[in-house]
C-alpha cells in the first residue's frame, strides 16, 4: 500500500539546503508519507547527503543527465500511487505541524 502523501524533491547541486529540508520532514507530526528524490546529475555533495538518508527515502533516482525540474517531478509522481503529492524544493524546510495547517 502506498503512503497517502508523496513528497517529491528534485535536486541539482543542492547540498547547501537538502539536509535541512530532509530533517524538517523527519520532524513531521503526520507520518503517512514517503519521500522520493530525483537528482539531476549534481556535481556537489548532494548525492552524499542522499546516501546518508537512504533509509528515510522511499525512492531515489540518480540521473546521469539533467532532465529538468518538471520532467523529474513528473517521473517521481508517476512512480507512486499516493493520494496527494507535495512538490517540495530542496531549499525549503517545513514546520513539524505543516500537515495540520
Amino acid at each position: 500500500m502506498s503512503a497517502r502523501l508523496l513528497v517529491s524533491i528534485v535536486t541539482y547541486n543542492s547540498d547547501r539546503y537538502l539536509e535541512t529540508c530532509i530533517e524538517s520532514l523527519k520532524l513531521q507530526t503526520f507520518h503517512d508519507y514517503t519521500i522520493a528524490v530525483w537528482d539531476n546529475a549534481s556535481t556537489d555533495e548532494t548525492r552524499a547527503i542522499i546516501a546518508r538518508y537512504r533509509d528515510l527515502l522511499g525512492a531515489t533516482f540518480l540521473s546521469e543527465e539533467n532532465v529538468g525540474f518538471s520532467t523529474a517531478h513528473n517521473r517521481l509522481i508517476e512512480s507512486t500511487a499516493s493520494d496527494y503529492v507535495l512538490v517540495l524544493n530542496p531549499d525549503v524546510f517545513i514546520d513539524p505541524a505543516f500537515s495540520k495547517t
